[in-house]
């Protein structure tokens, strides 16, 4: 721009002339300008936003409520042009934690405890393994075989294949081979559990056997003696008794003749009231003979599952055994599952043998069974020699 006077360059937009004083007007300002001078319009531009600076918060003793940065840590925001938004600071700072003693994490606090609670399943799960084995093995059951007319020798061996106990008693029977098995309880075909106990009468042949004597007092023959092992001759006598319990199932009878039948889940059982007193069972035989001695299971040899019919009913314990001519011999049995004999001093010549109950072992209850007042005989064998024999 120049001076209208003096024509001295000027500073733009001057409103004197430095050189000569002269005043310059608004028309000498416009008309001298060179379209070069004017500055382009430029749109304004948006102030840049303000970078927010750190200032800590007092420390607190408990952690501030809200989660964003308080009011006052924020910086004041001047206002934008009406055409920007307005701008939001990028920092937000985090509240302090409150000043308390470090926890350590808890993951490592729990590591301890998950092995010791390992460590407790394990163990229940092996004493529940070995408690199972044991209850498995308490609870098996095995079937008992028919042990009867076998060598007691075999019948050891099979008993402990099986997992069962074996209780041995002893009877003397002249027409079964020393060492058989002449009876068991429980049944075969019974299944127990294992490790049970079977018990078994074994007979056990004596030397001589027994043998005819001459007693005068009772009437006997020379002609006797020396004849060898007395005979079981029950089988040649008429069986009879006092009374005889009426059958209480289809296929069940309770008659004398289960007395000689070998078969030591039947029996006879009286039929008089309690159990029996006085009640008495007779062999009558064709002939005179000689008597030796009687064997007897005193009471009923057998289990019906969990049921003891030995238990439940009513056994031998005292009686009276009668001959002809008056001849009587008492004797007491043992309560116990096994052959029992009634040996005579001498033998006894004579055509019939009457038992008479005398007393008895009262039955018992249990835990699947109730009392029978009933006294009930497996078996009941007479030994001797019948004529010409």
């Amino acid at each position: 721009m120049l001076c209208p006077t003096c024509g001295k360059d000027l500073k733009k937009g001057s409103r004197f002339c430095a050189y000569c004083g002269t005043t310059l007007s608004e028309e000498d300002l416009v008309e001298r300008l060179e379209p070069e001078d004017v500055p382009p319009i430029e749109p304004p531009k948006p102030p840049e936003p303000a970078t927010a600076k750190y200032a800590p918060p007092p420390l607190l003793t408990s952690p501030p409520p809200q989660t964003t940065a308080p009011a006052q840590m924020q910086p004041p925001v001047p206002p934008p042009p009406p055409s920007m938004p307005t701008p939001q600071p990028s920092f937000q700072s985090p509240p302090l934690p409150a000043t308390a003693t470090p926890v350590p994490p808890k993951e490592r606090r729990r590591k301890p405890l998950v092995l010791l609670a390992l460590i407790a399943i394990v163990f229940v799960l092996a004493a529940g393994g070995v408690l199972l084995a044991v209850v498995l093995t308490s609870t098996a059951k095995v079937e008992v075989p028919n042990l009867v007319g076998k060598n007691i020798a075999e019948v050891r061996q099979t008993l402990q294949q099986r997992g069962l106990n074996i209780e041995e008693a002893e009877s003397s029977q002249s027409r079964y081979a020393d060492g058989q098995v002449l009876s068991q309880n429980p049944d075969a075909a019974v299944s127990v559990a294992k490790g049970s106990t079977v018990r078994v009468v074994v007979n056990k042949r004596t030397e001589g056997g027994d043998s005819g004597q001459n007693t005068g007092d009772t009437g006997q023959d020379n002609n006797q003696n020396n004849q060898g092992e007395a005979q079981d001759i029950s089988s040649a006598a008429t069986i009879t008794a006092s009374s005889t319990l009426p059958s209480d199932a289809p296929g069940i009878n309770y008659g004398t003749a289960n007395l000689v039948d070998n078969d030591n889940s039947t029996c006879w059982a009286e039929g008089n009231p309690g159990y029996g007193i006085n009640a008495w069972v007779k062999f009558t035989f064709q002939s005179d003979f000689q008597v030796t001695k009687l064997s007897v299971i005193p009471g009923l040899l057998k289990m019906d599952g969990d049921k003891d019919r030995w238990l439940q009913n009513g056994r031998l314990k005292t009686v009276n055994v009668i001959f002809d001519g008056g001849v009587q011999v008492s004797h007491t049995f043992q309560d116990e599952k096994t052959y029992q004999d009634i040996t005579l001093p001498t033998p006894v010549k004579t055509r019939t043998v009457t038992v008479v109950i005398v007393d008895a072992y009262p039955g018992q209850s249990g835990p699947t069974w109730t009392v029978a007042q009933d006294t009930s005989v497996s078996e009941m064998h007479v030994f001797g020699y019948l004529p010409g024999v």
